[in-house]
């Protein structure tokens, strides 16, 4: 028998026997204890959210530790305005710190030669959201090659290693005796007693990738595949693992959060335009933290949105530039050049997934993104991203981070703007929702009136300065009321199920919220047809006190009103007439005549009563389309045309940092409402609101140069806001 037919009939027997193959043994952090152990052994292929869930987590390493002009995870292009090529080094040991870990068990045997290892990054088995469909794995991790052996054998990443998987490296590297290839590695660096740790850096944030590591026997004497010989050899034999390994998503910050850096724009940069005294009350409040940026942009909350990532061993906030970054206010400046290179830095990262897509409408501006935790939940507790109309490349983002699902509040088809923080705010406390509302606005008002005819409000406001009879004080109040069609936007156009009370109703459904008015409960014994729809009361105004009302009619149209607090005798009766508004002051309460229907009869009676503990808190707040009062009688654009926009100060669109809130001022009536003279009652009923909802400082300063352009506090400024204690893949 010659040589070579002797070799070939050994390898084959060799094949056909068991041969000890070492451990194929893949670990990573998957119970998320933040050590690497034997624990992490069990379900690790899987990757599950929840406390009882399993699977790895890693940063998206998105911030800027590197001495360029780019993230450290960037993959290459464009970075502000410049080519910026991939980093595939782990630059230094800040770096380090943000990159996790994938150990592999070394092979612990004196003939590695005769080892093949193969490992590979692969997409998830089943599951993969549509965000991530043309996600190849290789574009979602990057894998570096350690290089620092420690005197146990261990062999760790360090500063300086290079990336060898990855985008633009590919999915597969092989340890192996004879390597050729540009992916191929010496077998024998893995042939001792040990770990071989690899750092991998998350690229996409909220991708889902398994590393897949295969140990095969094939002795260096096997013959090779094709040999005439033996066409078709047996497979080698061959052990396996998998760990599933998740790029942290990104999870929307809530304002209860600590403030790292407060960001407003310097408007008196640009002629006409004056935020000083805003500028100024940002500062007193924030000191230090405070940035004025000078991006050409006035609505700094609509070019990028700022959440965080977080992993068992680090976390850092994130800013995730929105489309609406890339065109300027004025002129040729604009939001992306002051995100891209003032805003990443060591610490604090860029996101720019979202930054391409078209600008199909306002929908896509981060006014309408905003954070709802669950009542009760912790700061910074993955809630709901409240939005409206988000569009689906958007929505396909934020349900494969799967952390903030949607809740669509519906304001496109009545707003102008239609951005969710004009309507609701989360409480400071985290328990309570502040939501506008249009017939409290109404009855502030009706109240200020009846307490002064000749009261006037909103100086230098929606264009009031062109309109007859305007002083330095504003419009009368009464002339304001008096408008049809501004009666007609706030008190039935916005009030009608499918707007704001729309609104009002999903909030309390989906979060389990409380009303501050009970419903109307009519006697059995009433004998007219007549019904109340809601009754109102200046519920923050009475404080912990619960309120109960009694009506009862006297004819067809006049009715009588009388309060009763616990433990105290009733009140005295109260004139009011079904056929017109009526504001109670002592009594503190409001039926508005558009809330009757049906017909009444004498000695018809209703119910009802406020809740001190009421979580969802009304601010007052008008709502109108641009120039109804400068038109005559009634606006021109029809009905199914109306798009409203704030009419009076938007408190709910304020700058919120904990128990601090910077509001503008309502250039309200000022009347003696509380028998201590004349001050403004829109703040002061904004200023009870607030602090109901946890609020401890409420600062009111002039934004009347973001009202005259659609917004307000909350649109013009910004926060980098600390990442929270708690875990999102425990939610």
């Amino acid at each position: 028998m010659h040589h070579c037919e002797f070799e070939h009939l050994e390898s084959r027997r060799l094949m056909s026997f068991d041969v000890p193959l070492p451990a194929a043994d893949l670990l990573a952090d998957t119970n998320r204890d933040g050590v690497i152990d034997s624990r992490d052994d069990k379900n690790e292929s899987i990757w599950k959210p929840g406390k009882s869930g399993q699977g790895a987590v890693i940063l998206p390493n998105f911030d800027k530790d590197n001495p360029g002009a780019a993230p450290d995870n960037w993959t290459g292009g464009v970075w502000n305005g410049r080519p910026a090529a991939p980093n595939n080094v782990i630059d230094n040991a800040a770096d380090l710190l943000d990159v996790g870990r994938l150990r592999l068990r070394m092979l612990n045997t004196d003939d590695s030669y005769n080892y093949r290892v193969t490992l590979q990054l692969l997409k998830p088995a089943s599951g993969d959201p549509a965000w991530f469909k043309n996600a190849a794995a290789a574009d979602r991790v990057r894998v570096f090659m350690p290089s620092k052996q420690l005197a146990s054998g261990d062999v760790v990443p360090q500063a300086g290693d290079v990336a060898v998987m990855g985008p633009g490296l590919g999915d597969t590297i092989v340890f192996t005796n004879a390597p050729a290839g540009v992916h191929d590695y010496r077998v024998q660096d893995l042939a001792g007693n040990g770990w071989f740790e690899f750092g991998v850096e998350g690229v996409k944030a909220g991708a889902v990738v398994r590393f897949k590591v295969t140990i095969e026997y094939i002795p260096v004497f096997e013959s090779q595949p094709g040999d005439p010989a033996d066409p078709e050899p047996p497979p080698p034999p061959s052990v396996s693992d998998e760990v599933a390994v998740r790029v942290a998503p990104f999870v929307l910050s809530d304002n209860r959060q600590a403030a790292d850096k407060v960001i407003v724009e310097n408007m008196n940069r640009f002629p006409g335009f004056d935020n000083a005294e805003a500028r100024a009350a940002i500062k007193k409040a924030f000191g230090s933290k405070v940035i004025e940026s000078q991006s050409g942009d006035p609505w700094q909350q609509d070019g990028y949105e700022i959440g965080y990532v977080k992993a068992p061993y680090g976390q850092m906030p994130v800013v995730l530039e929105l489309p609406r970054a890339r065109n300027g206010f004025f002129g040729q400046e604009n939001m992306r050049s002051f995100v891209r290179s003032t805003l990443l830095k060591a610490g604090v990262g860029v996101s720019t997934e979202l930054a391409a897509l078209a600008i199909g409408s306002a929908s896509t501006y981060g006014g309408d993104i905003e954070s709802l935790p669950r009542p009760g939940a912790p700061a910074g507790a993955p809630g709901y991203l409240l939005s409206s109309g988000m569009p689906a490349p958007m929505r396909d983002f934020f349900a494969a981070q799967n952390v903030n699902p949607v809740l669509d509040l519906k304001l496109d088809d009545w707003m102008g703007v239609a951005h969710v923080d004009e309507v609701v705010q989360l409480g400071a406390d985290g328990k309570h929702v502040l939501v506008a509302d249009t017939e409290l606005a109404w009855a502030l008002s009706l109240w200020a009136v009846k307490l002064n005819l000749n009261v006037r409000m909103h100086p230098k406001m929606n264009g009031n300065e062109a309109l007859p009879g305007y002083t330095a004080e504003g419009i009368l109040v009464r002339d304001v009321l008096a408008n049809g069609a501004f009666r007609k936007q706030n008190l039935e156009f916005a009030q009608s199920a499918s707007r704001l009370r729309g609104v009002f109703d999903t909030l309390r459904r989906t979060l389990g919220l409380t009303n501050e008015v009970s419903a109307p409960t009519r006697s059995a014994a009433n004998t007219g047809s007549v019904a109340l729809a809601r009754a109102g009361a200046f519920v923050q105004m009475l404080g912990n006190v619960k309120r109960t009302f009694e009506v009862r009619f006297l004819d067809a149209d006049r009715y009588q009103l009388r309060y009763q607090d616990a433990g105290k005798a009733p009140s005295k009766w109260f004139d009011g007439r079904k056929s017109r508004d009526e504001v109670f002051t002592e009594a503190k309460a409001y039926l508005l005549k558009h809330v009757w229907s049906g017909a009444a009869k004498a000695g018809d009676t209703f119910t009802f009563s406020t809740n001190p503990a009421a979580t969802l808190v009304k601010m007052p707040n008008f709502f109108a389309t641009f120039g109804v009062l400068q038109e005559p009688g009634t606006s021109s654009t029809p009905v199914g045309d109306w798009r409203l926009i704030p009419y009076s100060t938007n408190h709910i669109n304020a700058l919120t940092v904990g128990t601090t809130v910077v509001t503008g001022k309502a250039f309200g009536p000022k009347v003696n409402f509380d028998g201590r003279g004349n001050s403004d009652l829109f703040e002061a009923y904004s200023r009870s609101a607030f602090r109901a909802a946890g609020y401890q400082q409420v600062i009111f300063t002039d934004s009347r140069q973001y009202h005259e352009i659609t917004g307000d506090l909350h649109c013009g400024t910004n926060v980098i806001r600390s990442a929270p204690s708690g875990k999102w893949w425990d939610a």
